[in-house]
């Protein structure tokens, strides 16, 4: 039996051979590679997505909540520093001024009726005044400068 020697030809062949299934392997990874890097961009998206809404929420509250102190406004005295809160809603129903600060007084359906009355005695603890005063509605907390 005689051995033959292979060609040039058969080498460069199997060189090619093996050159061409190391890159379908390669392109197989890449491809496994960029679809999961496909997903990754997608949950990215989602979540990028999801952030923007919720800043989009909590700057719709600023905004409210900057409306609110806008009808605040500050007054220092010699002797004190007031306050003033203007309701931007319905303000006290009529009548009911006299009433706003004594416990247990309320016009909602909940509610204990505490809220004003426990402001104003820290307040007043504290040497101040909490007033109100009707059209439109201010409430105004006045603290001496001690």
């Amino acid at each position: 039996m005689v051995m033959e020697r292979p060609s040039e030809k058969d080498s460069v062949m199997r060189d090619l051979s093996e050159i061409t299934v190391n890159a379908l392997k390669d392109l197989a990874l890449a491809r496994k590679d960029l679809q999961e890097n496909d997903l990754h961009m997608k949950e990215m998206n989602k979540l990028a997505n999801e952030r923007v809404d919720e800043m989009s929420r909590v700057n719709q509250q600023l905004q409210t909540k900057i409306s609110f102190v806008e009808n605040i406004a500050t007054i220092i005295t010699s002797k004190n520093v007031i306050i003033r809160f203007e309701d931007s809603g319905v303000g006290v129903p009529p009548g009911d001024e006299l009433n706003i600060f004594d416990p247990m007084f309320t016009t909602k359906s909940y509610g204990g009726g505490l809220g004003l009355t426990i402001c104003k005695m820290i307040i007043e603890q504290h040497g101040g005044k909490l007033l109100y005063s009707s059209m439109p509605s201010i409430f105004s907390v006045s603290l001496p400068k001690t």
